[in-house]
C-alpha cells in the first residue's frame, strides 16, 4: 500500500464515520469498519514486506 493509498482510506474512514454520525446508517459504519481493516491488513503487509 503506498502513501497516497492510506492517507485516501484513512480519509475515506473518517468521512464514513462522519456520514454514519449524522445518519446513523448501519451501511457507513460497516463501510469504514471493512475500509479500517484492509488499511491496517495492507499497512502490516506493506511493513513487513519492505524488510525482505
Amino acid at each position: 500500500m503506498g502513501g497516497i493509498g492510506f492517507i485516501a482510506a484513512v480519509l475515506f474512514v473518517l468521512m464514513g464515520m462522519g456520514h454514519w454520525q449524522e445518519t446513523r446508517s448501519p451501511g457507513w459504519l460497516a463501510a469504514s469498519i471493512v475500509v479500517a481493516l484492509f488499511t491496517v491488513v495492507g499497512g502490516l503487509g506493506s511493513l513487513f514486506k519492505r524488510g525482505k
